[in-house]
């Protein structure tokens, strides 16, 4: 047939994987989770010395 030395004796090709020519699927790289370098218990603080100091401050300099 033109072609013997492409085939063996069982009519499959030689030195070929089935998976030899399929493309592999690109992946998209999976960045990391973002981090925020935040102090909790800074901004917490915060938040409570503005509600209970601040806040009644003003309104005792304010008058009311």
């Amino acid at each position: 047939m033109g072609r013997a030395n492409s085939q063996n004796t069982t009519g499959k090709r030689v030195g070929t994987h089935p998976d030899v020519w399929k493309r592999e699927r690109p992946t998209r790289h999976q960045a990391t989770a973002p981090t925020l370098n935040v102090d909790v218990h800074g901004v917490l603080f915060a938040v409570v010395a503005v509600v209970f100091v601040v806040y009644p401050l003003m309104q005792w300099a304010l008058g009311r």
